[in-house]
């Protein structure tokens, strides 16, 4: 819930408003999946982009950097599951 809620909250660029619920989601895929998983990894990668939106670089460092290594700890564009995401949101290279 925390998750989409987050999600919805930056699709309409409520960036500061996002990031509560992105910290809850954090907390709670952690503690079920591990600190390993990938939905971990995603919330890491939305704080990143949170504070990146709304210039606090000096924030953002840490998070990307944490999103970036975790991605390529689990294969990067050859996990499945990241390679699928990234054509997704590219949909100009999907067929």
């Amino acid at each position: 819930m925390n998750y989409n809620i987050a999600t919805v909250l930056m699709a309409e660029s409520h960036w500061d408003a996002a990031l509560p619920y992105i910290e809850a989601s954090r907390a709670v895929f952690e503690k079920i999946l591990g600190s390993t998983s990938l939905k971990v990894t995603s919330t890491y990668c939305m704080a990143g982009d949170v504070y990146r939106n709304v210039l606090k670089y000096y924030l953002a460092e840490a998070p990307l950097k944490q999103c970036a290594a975790a991605r390529e700890a689990s294969g990067g564009m050859l996990n499945p599951d990241l390679a699928d995401r990234a054509l997704q949101s590219r949909p100009g290279l999907r067929t």
